[in-house]
């Protein structure tokens, strides 16, 4: 039996408000709009592109994505006249990597080898194919969510509502005390885990008390998961309108402002 983590993580955020909220709430701090600088000719190309693939739509879901899952992928379809940018559903792909040697014989590193969409028929995409966003991880080839990986606290978090229920039926009022204890143990972990704190979530804003702190983290974050993101846009997406090789001094930007 195989288990798609994609699927568990948004079993999560489909179930538990908590989730929901710790989600909605980051993407709402790192959406913003976007602008991109270079030379009147490149430009005219790039506008053009982006504006045929919806990119603001698009750029929405990979936010979404590398949030919930830690990765989004995108898939290059090129019909003529200009390649179709798809953003793939996470909950039916299964990820298969292979181990690479870097140029120069560097070492070796894990990359993406394939998808397998696993829908009402297989189908197989090669890495040559798609393009990969992530949010910071651990280590590559996918991001970390931000959810985390303490399943124990979710899952716990997942069945306590209908647990309560029972305990409040049968009388258990001392087992429900304890209950309630726990749930809120496991709301703390993976609120503390997530990185963002309560008051946040709340949406009462940052304590003038605690802005020394909070404020540079939360912004760091959020530049961090942009960074990434305006990375892959120019090295991977912008060549396949420009159909010429990535170049940091001669290349548009691509500027979240």
């Amino acid at each position: 039996m195989q288990l798609n983590i994609f699927c568990i993580l948004n079993s999560f955020y489909e179930s538990i408000p908590l989730a929901r909220k710790i989600v909605d709430t980051y993407v709402s701090l790192v959406k913003s709009r976007y602008t991109v600088k270079g030379r009147e000719e490149d430009l005219e190309k790039i506008d053009e592109f982006l504006n045929l693939n919806s990119f603001e739509k698009l750029l929405d879901q990979i936010i979404h994505d590398t949030t919930l899952f830690g990765t989004c992928i995108i898939e290059k379809k090129e019909p003529d006249p200009c390649v179709k940018l798809e953003k793939l559903d996470m909950t039916s792909v299964e990820v298969v990597t292979d181990w690479k040697q870097g140029a120069g014989a560097r070492g070796f590193y894990e990359e993406i080898d394939r998808v397998i969409l696993h829908q009402r028929e297989l189908n197989e995409i090669p890495s040559d194919n798609i393009v990969v966003f992530t949010m910071d991880g651990i280590d590559k080839p996918l991001g970390f969510p931000i959810l985390g990986f303490w399943f124990h606290d979710w899952y716990s978090l997942k069945f306590a509502p209908q647990a309560m229920i029972n305990m409040k039926y049968r009388g258990r009022k001392w087992t429900l005390k304890t209950a309630k204890a726990f749930i809120k143990y496991a709301e703390d972990s993976v609120i503390l885990g997530s990185g963002i704190p309560r008051f946040v979530l709340k949406k009462g804003g940052i304590p003038e008390e605690y802005r020394g702190v909070w404020m540079p983290v939360l912004t760091s974050k959020i530049n961090r998961h942009r960074e990434k993101i305006v990375e892959v846009v120019e090295e991977k997406i912008f060549p396949l309108v420009l159909k010429r090789p990535y170049e940091r001094k001669d290349y548009p930007k691509f500027v979240f402002v």
